[in-house]
């Protein structure tokens, strides 16, 4: 629906109409009953208020349906949390071990490299002593 300038009432009421169907709400529906009452007999009051209370009873079940169908929605919904919940309960307990396995790891590498680096400080600690007497050794020939 569009806004103008001057009221077109026409337009406005089938605007309406096709927008919100041929029923208004209205928050006193004893408004528009109450003029009619006063032309209607008994019988025809009776049937009014049957018609208005099946109208009533059938949005009623429409909602109660709908209500129905957001309740089984959520309810899938939180199965598929609980289930992605567990998923990712797993994936951390995964991922505890990982990091427990790559620490072990790490301390193993540093302990090598540590004995590496002692080790090649000892053998050439070993080779100097070892030229150190082969030198000694070739002057004490060669004299």
């Amino acid at each position: 629906m569009r806004f103008r300038d001057s009221a077109d009432v026409d337009v406005d009421v089938e605007a309406q109409r096709q927008l919100f169907g041929s029923q208004r709400y209205r928050d006193n529906p004893s408004e528009g009953f109450l003029e009619a009452a006063e032309t209607m007999d008994n019988a025809q009051i009776h049937a009014f208020h049957q018609q208005v209370l099946d109208e009533q009873d059938a949005q009623l079940d429409a909602l109660g349906e709908s209500i129905g169908r957001q309740r089984e929605i959520s309810m899938r919904i939180g199965d598929e949390l609980d289930e992605h919940i567990a998923m990712l309960d797993e994936v951390d307990d995964a991922v505890d071990r990982q990091q427990g396995r790559l620490d072990t790891a790490g301390r193993h590498l540093r302990g090598v490299s540590r004995s590496e680096s002692r080790s090649d400080d000892m053998r050439g600690m070993v080779i100097i002593v070892v030229l150190i007497v082969i030198l000694v050794l070739l002057i004490a020939v060669l004299k």
